[in-house]
C-alpha cells in the first residue's frame, strides 16, 4: 500500500503503511520497505527521520548497499563526515569479503568509492 501511494504522490499516505511493515517485516523484499520510506520521509522535509530510519537498516543489516543509501541521505542532510564514516566501513567490509560477495556487489563497490570521493571534495 505504502508503494502505491508513493506511485500517486501521496507521500504523507506512504510513511505510515511503510512504517508498519519496517516494524512488522523489517527484512521483507530485501529491505525494500526502508528505502522507500526514507524516500517519502526525505521528500516531506523529515530528513531526521531518513536518516534515523537508514541507521536503523544498517545496524539491523549492515550490507554495502544499505551503507551507500544511508551515506546518500547523510550527505544531504550536511552531515558528510559520517556519510564518509559508513562508506568507508562498507568498502572496508567489501575488501574482506569473498570472492563471489565481490563479485556481485563489485558495481556497489565502484559506487561508494565515487561518493567517497565526491564527499571528500565538497568537504
Amino acid at each position: 500500500m505504502g508503494v502505491s501511494r508513493i506511485g500517486l504522490g501521496d507521500d504523507e499516505g506512504a510513511v505510515a503503511p511503510l512504517s508498519r511493515l519496517v516494524a512488522a517485516e523489517p527484512s521483507h523484499h530485501d529491505f525494500d520497505g526502508w528505502a522507500k520510506l526514507a524516500h517519502a520521509l526525505w521528500k516531506l522535509g523529515r530528513g531526521k527521520e531518513t536518516v534515523e530510519a537508514l541507521a536503523r537498516l544498517v545496524k539491523r543489516s549492515p550490507r554495502l548497499q544499505h551503507r551507500i543509501a544511508y551515506a546518500y541521505y547523510l550527505g544531504l542532510a550536511e552531515h558528510r563526515d559520517e556519510a564518509q564514516a559508513q562508506l568507508a566501513t562498507g568498502l572496508q567490509e567489501f575488501e574482506y569479503a569473498p570472492k563471489y560477495v565481490k563479485r556481485r556487489q563489485r558495481a556497489l563497490a565502484k559506487q561508494a568509492k565515487e561518493m567517497l570521493r565526491q564527499l571528500s571534495e565538497a568537504s
